[in-house]
């Protein structure tokens, strides 16, 4: 008589939350960022009411909701800290090849200025490239995360060159982080696929020369989500096939 031993296995992702006053995990985001980068089983974030004067790097795979709502949960990019100043940067970890699958609900994201990138799509007379500011509340670089049901409120500034609002661009070839950023790109990273989806989401009172808005780059084959989104000025403008928006705004 043959005899089977079934294992049963049961796999479980945690959940992490912070909270300003001490009575959770974590007292800020980016210390429950990094705590997830280091331990993948523990997939998502949740953050209880508060303002939080952080300038968020994620770089791995993770979920980061709000407990409360928009109103009362803040992320403040004003300090401009760990040499990106934009208020949240969402890309590969350094000299890797992954796109970190990332979700970011409920949030207040604010007064962030803009992170310098190089340009490479435009060669200056003496060879070089020039370097820009971009993304005041959100910079997404080779990636494709999923922002939902948040406000882009006061961002970028009239030094942020692109995109007061959101940055984003699909294609390490098309830009690259200044010298003062410690971040080498894999010679494997390819771009980013998968759509952009920013549905749901409000923008006011961000500024830039160009997108006060968004602007995205690249993204070619892929679509970009804005859908249910609330901005401060509302143009017909056909030729971008999005009602309401202009190039001043989106691009």
């Amino acid at each position: 008589m043959v005899k089977y031993l079934f294992i049963l296995f049961s796999f479980s992702f945690g959940v992490i939350t912070v909270s300003q006053d001490g009575t959770q995990d974590f007292t800020t985001i980016q210390e429950a960022i990094d705590h997830v980068t280091t331990n993948p089983t523990d997939t998502e974030i949740d953050v209880y009411p508060g303002t939080y004067q952080e300038n968020l790097l994620i770089e791995a795979d993770m979920i980061i909701r709000s407990v409360g709502d928009t109103s009362n949960t803040i992320i403040d990019g004003s300090l401009g800290n760990r040499s990106l100043g934009s208020t949240i940067v969402i890309r590969p970890e350094s000299n890797t090849t992954h796109h970190p699958v990332v979700e970011i609900d409920g949030f207040s994201i604010k007064n962030g200025k803009g992170t310098e990138v190089v340009n490479n799509t435009i060669t200056l007379p003496d060879g070089t490239h020039p370097t820009e500011k971009v993304g005041g509340g959100l910079f997404v670089y080779v990636n494709s995360p999923k922002i939902n049901y948040s406000q882009f409120l006061g961002n970028g500034d009239n030094n942020t060159d692109k995109g007061g609002g959101v940055f984003a661009v699909s294609d390490k070839d098309d830009a690259d982080f200044s010298t003062r950023d410690d971040y080498v790109d894999a010679d494997e990273l390819t771009p980013a696929e998968g759509n952009l989806d920013l549905s749901n989401n409000t923008f006011l009172g961000n500024d830039a020369h160009q997108g006060h808005s968004v602007y995205i780059d690249g993204y070619s084959g892929t679509a970009t989500d804005l859908s249910e989104g609330y901005f401060d000025v509302y143009l017909e403008n056909e030729e971008l096939e999005m009602s309401g928006s202009s190039e001043y705004w989106i691009k």
